[in-house]
């Protein structure tokens, strides 16, 4: 499930907030939750640090992703 979903009535592909809402899935945000707290055990350091830092990686590849639909 998306985030799409807000604007489901009026969804436009070519609209870029669209787009995001788009590659924001609650699956993939529990996925950079779990891989942020495996970074952390590996690291040795604590949990949060480790979420943010998968976060912020997460949020970067829906940034590259947006990049390339741009061009495409």
């Amino acid at each position: 499930p998306s985030a799409s979903i807000i604007v489901l009535g009026s969804f436009d592909p070519m609209n870029t907030m669209h787009r995001f809402l788009s590659m924001l899935n609650a699956f993939e945000a529990w996925q950079a939750v779990v891989a942020g707290i495996g970074i952390a055990t590996v690291a040795g350091k604590g949990a949060l640090r480790g979420i943010i830092v998968s976060v912020i990686l997460w949020m970067l590849w829906i940034g590259v992703q947006m990049s390339f639909s741009l061009l495409f």
